[in-house]
């Protein structure tokens, strides 16, 4: 029977130390394949993701336009119902011409109106007198408002101005809405703000009984 043999141990270790080598060198291998495969990916990924961007950046750019558009149209809307509700008022068969003379007639040279607005508005109509309340819904009349700003030489020309509107039966009582001190070219003023109720069929009264030519 022979002896058996055994490999040297130096080559024993020079076979595991390639062994080891070879493993080392896969995994670096790997590692860069991986890192080529992400870099890759990533580049595609960043491509999708800057396609996204600019879709997105071109809708918000559509959405803007369209946000534009809304708000010219409501703009425009706006300018129409003021329109509408112009054209509304002049319909009303009651001319405004007549009260803005019983305003002038009544104006004292101590007074200076800097503005005046007759709108219509709805309100709520008075109940008749010996009238039940029921659980019908209140009724409603439109009626024509008066709103007027100025100027005053004192307290006293003021009070007698409103006095003069609210006596003269063409307006309801009034309602001061303001009244303060100002100084126009170094001259001390009272400027005020004013509100009148126009008394239903009262400007129908007054066209009806003008003289010709508009003479009151």
């Amino acid at each position: 029977m022979k002896d058996l043999e055994f490999l040297p141990e130096k080559y024993l270790r020079s076979q595991t130390h390639l062994r080891l080598r070879l493993v080392r060198l896969w995994l670096l291998v790997a590692l860069a394949l991986a890192m080529v495969c992400w870099t890759l990916y990533a580049r595609s990924a960043n491509a999708r993701l800057e396609s996204k961007i600019v879709a997105t950046e071109s809708s918000l750019a559509g959405i803007e336009v369209d946000l534009r558009r809304v708000a010219d149209q409501s703009g425009e809307l706006q300018k129409y119902r003021s329109q509408r509700s112009l054209v509304d008022q002049l319909k009303s068969g009651e001319p405004r011409t007549d009260l803005v003379r019983e305003i002038a007639a009544r104006l004292p040279d101590q007074i200076f109106l800097s503005r005046l607005e007759i709108v219509t508005e709805k309100r709520e109509a008075p109940a008749a007198a010996g009238g039940k309340s029921g659980s019908k819904p209140a009724a409603t009349e439109m009626v024509n408002r008066l709103r007027i700003e100025g100027f005053a030489a004192d307290d006293l020309a003021l009070a007698r101005f409103l006095q003069g509107l609210g006596d003269s039966g063409v307006f309801q009582k009034g309602e001061l809405a303001f009244s303060k001190d100002a100084q126009i070219d170094d001259r001390s003023v009272r400027t005020f703000a004013a509100t009148f109720n126009v008394t239903p069929g009262t400007q129908k009264k007054l066209a009806a009984g003008k003289p010709q030519g508009g003479q009151l």
